[in-house]
């Protein structure tokens, strides 16, 4: 009968067990909570019906030991079945958050590269702007000068001219 009470026992703690090792494998990571949630609560929820069955049926009936022990057998072996497949959603559910963190890292860095080119580009950019615009400023304060002085003779020339004919 003790054995009986401990595949009982074992049964509807099986859940349980079932939450602690997906925690354990998962993390804390909330994509991988979401993604099992759904798989442990259901194997918890039938591990829990199978134990009242057998606890149930453990009182009287007529169901021998080696039946009643079997289905507790059968129903630890569902519930270790169901845990397996909730470890192995929260192990895929753990891959692929980190492929996605992986990917986004990788974006991230790509992003970076391109602002320095970028900032890179537009400072040489602007320096090259800046010679040409200081280049043009000193050959048109050249062709200014040039040209005032030019006036400047023509404009002396022309009353040295005006002061002869008139003398």
């Amino acid at each position: 009968m003790a054995l009986l009470k401990r595949a009982a026992q074992g049964v509807r703690e099986m859940p349980s067990n079932a939450a602690w090792l997906v925690d354990r494998v998962a993390g804390s990571t909330d994509s991988v909570g979401e993604a099992t949630g759904s798989v442990t609560s259901r194997a918890r929820d039938q591990a829990r019906r199978l134990g009242e069955a057998v606890a149930t049926a453990t009182p009287g009936g007529g169901d021998s030991i080696t039946v009643r022990l079997k289905r507790a057998q059968d129903a630890a072996d569902r519930a270790r079945d169901a845990e397996e497949r909730a470890a192995e959603a929260a192990q895929d559910a753990k891959d692929r958050a980190n492929h996605a963190l992986h990917v986004s890292e990788r974006a991230r860095a790509r992003v970076d590269e391109v602002d320095r080119e970028a900032a890179r580009d537009e400072l040489r950019r602007i320096r090259k702007a800046e010679k040409q615009a200081e280049e043009l400023v000193r050959r048109e304060r050249a062709a200014a000068k040039d040209d005032a002085e030019r006036r400047r003779r023509e404009a002396r020339a022309e009353v040295a001219s005006e002061l002869l004919d008139t003398a």
